[in-house]
């Protein structure tokens, strides 16, 4: 009599859940360091863009627009306008990129003509590359 029966063994079947397990545990830690990355950016690229649109919005409305940087309670705001991050996200910032200060808060004018009242350097998380300068002609880049 032949056995025509297909399918897998308990013992098959363990063996690949085991392999599952393994495949998992390694790239679940990288899994996470990925998305930590991917907020920081994203938070560096928030700050980023409200300073260029806060600058926008002072040429456009023909009026001065002050920027509020909290770095203890992790905000930016403008002209009605709050960004906020991340418990898990650290700003710094200070005029001096020697000595950036991660406590009190900031703050920034334009004027109608896009100027910037101070040179300010703003760094998300500690990383060097994720600094934003912002240069006495009121550009901001990262």
């Amino acid at each position: 009599m032949k056995n025509n029966q297909r399918g897998f063994t308990l013992l098959e079947a363990m063996i690949v859940l085991v392999l599952f397990g393994l495949v998992a545990a390694i790239a679940l830690p990288s899994l996470s360091g990925w998305r930590e990355g991917s907020e920081s950016k994203s938070a560096a690229r928030d700050i980023l863009y409200g300073l260029r649109n806060a600058r926008s919005t002072a040429i456009s409305k023909n009026t001065p627009i002050a920027v509020t940087i909290d770095m203890s309670g992790r905000a930016l705001s403008y002209d009605g306008v709050n960004l906020n991050f991340s418990d898990r996200t650290k700003i710094a910032a200070d005029a001096d990129i020697t000595s950036l200060s991660a406590s009190g808060t900031r703050t920034i004018t334009f004027d109608p003509q896009g100027s910037a009242d101070t040179v300010m350097f703003i760094r998300v998380n500690e990383d060097p590359d994720l600094t934003i300068q912002l240069g006495l002609n009121g550009i901001a880049r990262m």
